[in-house]
């Protein structure tokens, strides 16, 4: 296994693991958004500007487009979890995992100009678990 994998694998455990413990605290969404991005900042911070060299070369409209994608997907992402029961938080997580699956999907096949057989059928099969997801 390389390492990106490995990143990936963990990338994954702690990206399901911290919507489980933030429903728990009880913030509404905005809230814990706030204190969840000034928990990162502040964890992060140290390891951004050890490795500022690349900053020059930039492409500062990406960036900043991702952070107000982002800002909108996480206020919205803990919206979801400060109004859902203990009960349904892993099932609401599963949904917007699969959606993120199928946009990404979408995003490979206009890239690479077409989509595999193999893909379009893992898409509607991930369709096909969100619908049975949040039917049971």
């Amino acid at each position: 296994m390389n390492e990106l994998t490995v990143k990936a694998i963990v990338a994954g455990i702690f990206f399901g693991m911290w919507p489980l413990v933030m429903n728990r605290s009880h913030l509404n969404g905005s809230f814990s958004t706030l204190v969840m991005s000034g928990v990162v900042f502040l964890a992060t911070s140290p390891f951004a500007f050890s490795n500022s060299g690349n900053l020059q070369n930039a492409n500062w409209y990406f960036a900043i487009g991702a952070g107000a994608l982002a800002a909108i997907g996480i206020m919205s992402f803990n919206g979801m979890l400060a109004g859902a029961p203990v009960k349904d938080v892993g099932t609401l997580i599963a949904v917007s995992i699969i959606a993120q699956m199928a946009l990404v999907a979408v995003y490979h096949a206009i890239v690479n100009h077409g989509i595999s057989p193999m893909k379009i059928s893992g898409l509607v099969l991930a369709a096909i678990a969100a619908v049975m997801i949040n039917k049971g």
